[in-house]
Protein backbone atom coordinates (compact mmCIF):
# COMPACT_ATOMS: atom_id res chain seq x y z
CA UNK A 1 0.00 0.00 0.00
CA UNK A 2 1.42 3.35 -1.01
CA UNK A 3 1.64 6.40 1.19
CA UNK A 4 -1.12 8.16 -0.80
CA UNK A 5 -3.46 5.20 -0.40
CA UNK A 6 -2.81 5.04 3.34
CA UNK A 7 -3.50 8.78 3.71
CA UNK A 8 -6.65 8.46 1.62
CA UNK A 9 -7.86 5.51 3.72
CA UNK A 10 -7.20 7.37 6.99
CA UNK A 11 -8.94 10.49 5.71
CA UNK A 12 -11.95 8.48 4.54
CA UNK A 13 -12.13 6.66 7.89
CA UNK A 14 -11.93 9.98 9.79
CA UNK A 15 -14.72 11.50 7.70
CA UNK A 16 -16.99 8.46 8.10
CA UNK A 17 -16.34 8.22 11.84
CA UNK A 18 -17.04 11.91 12.35
CA UNK A 19 -20.17 11.82 10.20
CA UNK A 20 -21.52 8.72 11.90
CA UNK A 21 -20.91 10.09 15.39
CA UNK A 22 -22.27 13.56 14.68
CA UNK A 23 -25.35 12.39 12.80
CA UNK A 24 -26.14 9.90 15.58
CA UNK A 25 -25.83 12.67 18.17
CA UNK A 26 -27.45 15.59 16.34
CA UNK A 27 -29.50 14.07 13.54
CA UNK A 28 -30.11 15.72 10.19
CA UNK A 29 -29.11 19.16 11.44
CA UNK A 30 -25.40 18.37 11.04
CA UNK A 31 -23.85 20.30 8.16
CA UNK A 32 -21.10 19.15 5.86
CA UNK A 33 -18.99 21.95 7.36
CA UNK A 34 -19.52 20.49 10.87
CA UNK A 35 -18.51 17.04 9.64
CA UNK A 36 -15.38 18.35 7.91
CA UNK A 37 -14.37 20.25 11.03
CA UNK A 38 -14.93 17.25 13.29
CA UNK A 39 -12.98 14.99 10.93
CA UNK A 40 -10.07 17.44 10.88
CA UNK A 41 -10.28 18.05 7.14
CA UNK A 42 -11.15 21.05 5.03
CA UNK A 43 -14.51 21.33 3.30
CA UNK A 44 -12.84 20.97 -0.09
CA UNK A 45 -11.33 17.67 1.03
CA UNK A 46 -14.69 16.45 2.32
CA UNK A 47 -16.35 17.36 -0.99
CA UNK A 48 -13.63 15.52 -2.96
CA UNK A 49 -14.58 12.36 -1.10
CA UNK A 50 -18.32 13.05 -1.02
CA UNK A 51 -19.59 15.61 -3.53
CA UNK A 52 -23.03 15.64 -1.89
CA UNK A 53 -24.55 14.98 1.50
CA UNK A 54 -26.54 12.14 -0.09
CA UNK A 55 -23.31 10.47 -1.25
CA UNK A 56 -22.00 10.61 2.32
CA UNK A 57 -25.24 9.16 3.73
CA UNK A 58 -25.19 6.35 1.16
CA UNK A 59 -21.59 5.48 2.11
CA UNK A 60 -22.52 5.49 5.81
CA UNK A 61 -25.39 3.11 5.03
CA UNK A 62 -23.06 0.80 3.10
CA UNK A 63 -20.60 0.93 6.01
CA UNK A 64 -23.36 0.09 8.50
CA UNK A 65 -24.49 -2.92 6.46
CA UNK A 66 -20.93 -4.20 6.10
CA UNK A 67 -20.22 -3.73 9.83
CA UNK A 68 -23.47 -5.45 10.79
CA UNK A 69 -22.67 -8.36 8.48
CA UNK A 70 -19.20 -8.80 9.99
CA UNK A 71 -20.67 -8.54 13.48
CA UNK A 72 -23.21 -11.29 12.76
CA UNK A 73 -20.37 -13.51 11.52
CA UNK A 74 -18.28 -12.82 14.61
CA UNK A 75 -21.03 -13.72 17.08
CA UNK A 76 -20.60 -17.47 16.47
CA UNK A 77 -24.30 -17.97 17.02
CA UNK A 78 -24.27 -21.60 15.86
CA UNK A 79 -22.67 -22.67 19.14
CA UNK A 80 -25.37 -21.13 21.34
CA UNK A 81 -28.85 -22.32 22.33
CA UNK A 82 -31.42 -20.65 20.09
CA UNK A 83 -32.78 -18.30 22.77
CA UNK A 84 -29.29 -17.02 23.63
CA UNK A 85 -28.36 -16.74 19.93
CA UNK A 86 -31.44 -14.63 19.20
CA UNK A 87 -30.78 -12.47 22.26
CA UNK A 88 -27.15 -11.78 21.24
CA UNK A 89 -28.17 -11.16 17.64
CA UNK A 90 -30.90 -8.74 18.74
CA UNK A 91 -28.51 -6.84 20.99
CA UNK A 92 -26.02 -6.49 18.14
CA UNK A 93 -28.72 -5.30 15.72
CA UNK A 94 -30.04 -2.79 18.27
CA UNK A 95 -26.52 -1.43 18.75
CA UNK A 96 -26.21 -0.84 15.00
CA UNK A 97 -29.70 0.63 14.80
CA UNK A 98 -28.80 3.08 17.56
CA UNK A 99 -25.47 4.06 16.02
CA UNK A 100 -26.86 4.47 12.50
CA UNK A 101 -30.53 5.29 13.23
CA UNK A 102 -30.63 8.62 11.37
CA UNK A 103 -28.72 7.22 8.41
CA UNK A 104 -30.94 4.13 8.17
CA UNK A 105 -34.04 6.32 7.99
CA UNK A 106 -32.66 8.88 5.53
CA UNK A 107 -34.45 9.20 2.19
CA UNK A 108 -31.10 8.94 0.38
CA UNK A 109 -30.90 5.23 1.22
CA UNK A 110 -34.54 4.36 0.45
CA UNK A 111 -33.58 2.45 -2.69
CA UNK A 112 -30.74 0.62 -0.93
CA UNK A 113 -32.64 -1.02 1.92
CA UNK A 114 -32.72 -4.28 -0.04
CA UNK A 115 -28.94 -4.48 0.34
CA UNK A 116 -29.23 -5.04 4.09
CA UNK A 117 -31.76 -7.81 3.46
CA UNK A 118 -29.55 -9.31 0.73
CA UNK A 119 -26.42 -9.29 2.91
CA UNK A 120 -27.73 -10.13 6.38
CA UNK A 121 -30.93 -12.00 5.48
CA UNK A 122 -29.22 -15.15 4.15
CA UNK A 123 -27.08 -15.37 7.29
CA UNK A 124 -30.17 -15.27 9.49
CA UNK A 125 -32.00 -17.65 7.19
CA UNK A 126 -29.13 -20.12 7.53
CA UNK A 127 -29.16 -19.81 11.31
CA UNK A 128 -32.92 -20.29 11.51
CA UNK A 129 -32.84 -23.19 9.03
CA UNK A 130 -30.27 -24.99 11.17
CA UNK A 131 -32.41 -24.42 14.25
CA UNK A 132 -35.51 -25.73 12.47
CA UNK A 133 -33.59 -28.86 11.45
CA UNK A 134 -32.33 -29.36 15.01
CA UNK A 135 -35.86 -29.04 16.38
CA UNK A 136 -35.14 -25.86 18.36
CA UNK A 137 -37.54 -23.85 16.18
CA UNK A 138 -40.92 -24.87 14.79
CA UNK A 139 -40.82 -26.54 11.41
CA UNK A 140 -44.21 -25.27 10.20
CA UNK A 141 -42.80 -21.74 9.82
CA UNK A 142 -40.06 -21.63 7.21
CA UNK A 143 -36.79 -19.79 7.77
CA UNK A 144 -37.60 -17.03 5.26
CA UNK A 145 -40.70 -16.07 7.24
CA UNK A 146 -38.83 -16.33 10.53
CA UNK A 147 -36.26 -13.84 9.21
CA UNK A 148 -39.07 -11.43 8.34
CA UNK A 149 -40.76 -11.83 11.72
CA UNK A 150 -37.45 -11.37 13.50
CA UNK A 151 -36.64 -8.30 11.42
CA UNK A 152 -40.00 -6.76 12.31
CA UNK A 153 -39.45 -7.39 16.01
CA UNK A 154 -35.97 -5.86 15.87
CA UNK A 155 -37.22 -2.79 13.97
CA UNK A 156 -39.95 -2.19 16.54
CA UNK A 157 -37.50 -2.79 19.39
CA UNK A 158 -35.11 -0.24 17.85
CA UNK A 159 -37.87 2.38 17.82
CA UNK A 160 -38.76 1.48 21.40
CA UNK A 161 -35.15 1.92 22.55
CA UNK A 162 -34.77 5.19 20.65
CA UNK A 163 -38.11 6.67 21.73
CA UNK A 164 -38.21 5.60 25.36
CA UNK A 165 -34.54 5.14 26.19
CA UNK A 166 -35.21 1.58 27.37
CA UNK A 167 -32.14 -0.52 28.05
CA UNK A 168 -30.97 -2.42 24.93
CA UNK A 169 -29.94 -5.46 26.97
CA UNK A 170 -33.37 -5.75 28.58
CA UNK A 171 -35.17 -5.17 25.28
CA UNK A 172 -32.96 -7.78 23.58
CA UNK A 173 -33.91 -10.34 26.22
CA UNK A 174 -37.59 -9.49 25.74
CA UNK A 175 -37.35 -9.82 21.94
CA UNK A 176 -35.58 -13.18 22.26
CA UNK A 177 -38.21 -14.42 24.68
CA UNK A 178 -41.05 -13.22 22.47
CA UNK A 179 -39.48 -14.65 19.31
CA UNK A 180 -38.56 -18.01 20.84
CA UNK A 181 -41.45 -18.54 23.27
CA UNK A 182 -44.30 -16.35 22.05
CA UNK A 183 -46.44 -13.93 24.00
CA UNK A 184 -48.73 -16.45 25.71
CA UNK A 185 -48.37 -17.03 29.41
CA UNK A 186 -46.63 -20.22 30.43
CA UNK A 187 -49.92 -21.76 31.63
CA UNK A 188 -51.69 -21.34 28.24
Amino acid sequence: MGANTAVRDRTLAAILAAASRMIAERGQSVSMHDIAESAGVGRATLYRYFPTREALIVQLFETAVDEASRAVDSLELGNLPVHRAVERLTLEMLSFADAYRTVLMDEAVEGLRHRAKDVIGPKLQGLFSERIESGELRSEIDAVHLVRYFGGLVRMAAFMVADSGRDRVKVSAEVADLFCNGAATRQS
